[in-house]
């Protein structure tokens, strides 16, 4: 990226954070670095130094003094580990994001980066990805391979600064380690739904007396109220966690005024129009059933031992999880 580009990007950048409450402390506020490379890498912005958007605004008109046009190297690789190791020694509760810009390619500084950014996903930490459409060099879809599903974009695309504050927002909203995020494609923005709902089944077996009340450790037995959410679990949570199992119990349960699903904080909702389901009477508690492939059925049952599904509410500003990183390491 030259000096024009890199002048263009600050615009970009900057508009994009003023809607920001940048800063050290408080509730809800956010704190930005600043890392660039080429051939090298550097830290420009530490996370501890931010104070203020203007002061943060200061740094990034910073941006275009560091363009060299002697330098075509592009080290990705080494980029991705300075701001992992950053994010790691100069951690707080915020969630964690790394936005990545590019403008060109090559093989070499491109070589590991791939794996690099599996690891940095592995840890929770999200990866946004902007390929800059700079006149003079096109990306290839490895750039895009380093983003988290759903969260690459291009600069010079329609929309791009309402669609980066969504996915920002939906950035702000995950689900700790060992739990599946509902999210759902959207085929016409070709991205990603992100719903406040982290899911994960059990393989063992447990009465649904016992799930209902003590099971789901701070969440509830999984409410599953549209086909979406159910193809979600089939696909990513099932097969994840309790490969093989054949029946599951769920948050259906049967009261005097009807079956109704279990909300967070105990609270009940009726089971409304999803799914299709024909209780048989005196049974008390709701499971599914897969009878082969990927055929499955929503049936009512008595208090017979199943594996069973959970969910609880996602972190979030006002959800708020202490962040934790994982022992996985990226060395320097």
């Amino acid at each position: 990226m030259n000096s024009r580009d890199l002048q263009e990007f600050t615009g970009e950048i900057t508009s994009l954070l003023v809607k920001f409450n940048i800063g050290q402390f408080g509730d809800h506020t956010t704190r930005v670095g600043i890392v660039t490379y080429g051939s090298n890498v550097m830290v420009r912005y530490n996370l501890n130094d931010v104070t203020s958007l203007t002061a943060l605004n200061q740094q990034l008109m910073l941006l275009r003094s560091y363009a060299n046009s002697s330098d075509y190297g592009i080290n990705v690789q080494n980029a991705l580990k300075v701001s992992y190791n950053l994010l790691k020694n100069q951690s707080s509760n915020r969630i964690p994001i790394i936005f990545l810009v590019g403008a060109a390619y090559n093989s070499i500084g491109f070589n590991g980066a791939e794996q690099i950014a599996s690891v940095i996903k592995d840890n929770g930490i999200k990866i946004i990805t902007l390929s800059f459409d700079a006149s003079d060099s096109v990306l290839p879809a490895e750039f895009d391979l380093l983003a988290s599903p759903g969260y690459s974009y291009i600069s010079s695309q329609d929309g791009l600064y309402q669609s980066l504050l969504f996915g920002l927002t939906q950035a702000n909203c995950f689900c700790p380690q060992g739990k599946h995020q509902l999210q759902v494609y959207n085929e016409a923005f070709k991205n990603y739904t992100v719903y406040a709902d982290c899911l994960w089944a059990i393989g063992n077996d447990a009465l649904p007396s016992f799930v209902q009340d003590y099971g789901c450790s701070n969440g509830i037995v999984a409410a599953i109220t549209s086909q979406e959410k159910f193809d979600f679990i089939s696909d990513k949570v099932i097969s994840f966690d309790a490969i093989g199992k054949k029946q599951f119990t769920i948050g259906l349960h049967n009261t005097e005024n009807g079956w109704k699903w279990w909300g967070y904080d105990k609270t009940e909702y009726p089971l409304g129009d999803f799914p299709s389901f024909s209780s048989i009477v005196g049974d008390i508690y709701g499971y599914v059933n897969n009878s082969f492939g990927l055929n499955w059925n929503f049936l009512s049952g008595g208090d017979i031992s199943k594996p069973y599904l959970c969910e609880f509410k996602a972190c979030d500003t006002d959800n708020i999880c202490k962040y934790k990183f994982l022992v996985t390491k990226v060395s320097n």
